[in-house]
């Protein structure tokens, strides 16, 4: 009888794995402690386009030794403007 290999367990001590994908700018993959990833997107805004930071993703290790992920989503119309 073969030994089970466990695929999804941690093999280092990193807290976070991160992938990402950005189409033909590249590609990332990295183990980290901490992460912060923000994801723009062109808009319109007075008549002029910006980029709008739409979804923010943030993970790390609370003081109680938790791992936590905070998922934030924005919009322009929430910012407030009338």
């Amino acid at each position: 009888m073969g030994r089970e290999l466990d695929v999804l367990s941690a093999k280092d001590s990193r807290k976070f794995d991160v992938e990402c994908s950005a189409g033909n700018a590249g590609e990332l993959r990295v183990g980290t402690d901490s992460v912060c990833v923000k994801v723009g997107q062109r808009v319109r805004m007075d008549g002029a386009e910006e980029i709008w930071h739409s979804i923010g993703v943030y993970a790390k290790e609370d003081e109680s030794g938790n791992l936590v992920i905070r998922v934030l989503v924005f919009n322009p119309d929430w910012d407030g403007k009338e």
